[in-house]
């Protein structure tokens, strides 16, 4: 059994060394990558589209898309303007009509769901594949696959393996918890009716600052989002009440009209009756008289009923902005019981990982102060592979071999830190 020692600053550096930077906007997507549709507004348009052997995705409505080797801004382009010249048939709840729905491009959104996965090879406890994030580097992978250990101590200790597992957790559960306490403070001032996004505050997050922003920026769209969808539907159905309104209006003038002509008529049936019983006046002025009157009730009845039809649409019209109003903040408290839920569960997770790795205390590396590490990341290009020898901070890509080859040396030599040779950037 090694008698290894944990250095005191090893859980805080736990906390910053997974510190995601946002993936380029020039990333390429290759196969194996899978890409989100999401038309937001609209259900059932959210859909996950796995790129295949052909470097092609198949998009509802379109069919299949070729977008291998090309930036997610090129394949919104595409997506965006062949989704627009579509219509989409849905059932109208309440008139039990199928109606097209138009897409706009702004609501037409098309992002990376999941990388293709990195591989860590070699002298690791945990060789294997691990999902890709943006930001991910040597380090951190390295510490997902349970950090260094040779071949020949791969079954030494137990415990000391799973130390490198519980602080990639701790990482994981710290970004979390983060996350979910800026949804916290969308949601709840979403809630409250405020018309600007909050000004978020998290104190000490335990995360990069880099993350942290990320988060903001999503959930500031997330509520202007909201925001403008909310007002178009309820000016779309104030708009209408105001319409409806106005042709009540006009059609009760009518209906004065017509009131006032039938009962002229009437009154003029009443004097013709009057003059046919002492026989002063013909049968055939009689007959157009009472034909008047048919003439002007039936005018006056059809008024009438119109404006009934319009006060029921006017009625209908107020319960349909009632609906949406209780829909949203349904919706909404849904969405943060399930965020207060993820936040207490993560902050359980976070207190049982601290207290292993507490108890894991004295445990630093696997790997022997006599060996040295050399790390070499093989990298599929639209050249080819290419094979780097990488320091343990170089940012890797989707797809990317990470070979982790560990040797001992003397103790009188002193090894060099790998010179990072890796290309810099996205493609």
């Amino acid at each position: 059994m090694l008698s290894l020692r944990i250095d005191p600053a090893l859980l805080a550096a736990a906390v910053l060394a997974f510190t995601v930077l946002p993936a380029s906007a020039q990333y390429k997507v290759r196969t194996g990558d899978i890409l989100e549709l999401d038309v937001s507004g609209i259900a059932g348009m959210r859909t996950r589209m796995p790129i295949d052997s052909a470097g092609t995705i198949r998009v509802p409505l379109i069919g299949p898309v070729k977008v291998a080797g090309m930036p997610l801004d090129e394949i919104n382009n595409i997506v965006r303007q062949r989704l627009t010249a579509k219509t989409l048939p849905q059932l109208n709840p309440n008139s039990g009509q199928v109606q097209q729905i138009f897409f706009d491009a702004a609501q037409i959104a098309v992002n990376v769901a999941e990388y293709r996965p990195v591989y860590v090879s070699g002298d690791v406890a945990t060789p294997g594949q691990h999902a890709f994030r943006p930001g991910l580097t040597v380090r951190q992978v390295i510490s997902l696959a349970g950090g260094y250990q040779s071949l020949k101590s791969r079954a030494a200790d137990a415990m000391v393996t799973s130390s490198f597992d519980w602080q990639a957790e701790l990482n994981s559960e710290l970004i979390t918890l983060a996350r979910e306490r800026i949804r916290l403070q969308r949601v709840r001032s979403q809630l409250a009716g405020d018309t600007k996004p909050p000004k978020f505050v998290l104190g000490n997050p335990g995360v990069g600052p880099d993350v942290v922003n990320e988060f903001m920026k999503s959930e500031i769209e997330t509520f202007e989002l909201d925001a403008a969808t909310r007002n178009k539907e309820l000016t779309f159905l104030r708009n209408a009440v105001e319409n409806a309104k106005q042709r009540v209006a006009i059609l009760k003038e009518q209906q004065e009209r017509e009131k006032e002509g039938l009962d002229a008529d009437t009154a003029d049936y009443k004097r013709l009756l009057a003059l046919a019983d002492s026989g002063a006046t013909t049968t055939s002025r009689l007959t157009d008289s009472r034909r008047n009157i048919l003439f002007s009730s039936t005018r006056y009845l059809q008024t009438t009923t119109q404006i009934g039809q319009l006060e029921r649409e006017l009625e209908t019209l107020r319960r349909d902005r009632e609906k949406l109003e209780e829909t949203r903040r349904v919706a909404l408290s849904q969405e943060l019981w399930r965020v207060l839920s993820a936040i207490a569960a993560s902050k359980v997770r976070i207190k049982f990982l601290t207290e292993k790795l507490t108890y894991a205390g004295g445990m630093r590396s696997i790997a022997s102060d006599n060996d040295t590490v050399t790390i070499h990341v093989a990298r599929q290009s639209e050249n080819g592979v290419t094979k780097f020898v990488a320091g343990k901070d170089v940012a890797l890509e989707p797809g990317d071999v990470v070979e982790v080859v560990m040797k001992a040396f003397d103790f009188g030599e002193h090894p060099d830190v790998p010179e990072d040779k890796s290309p810099s950037g996205w493609e």
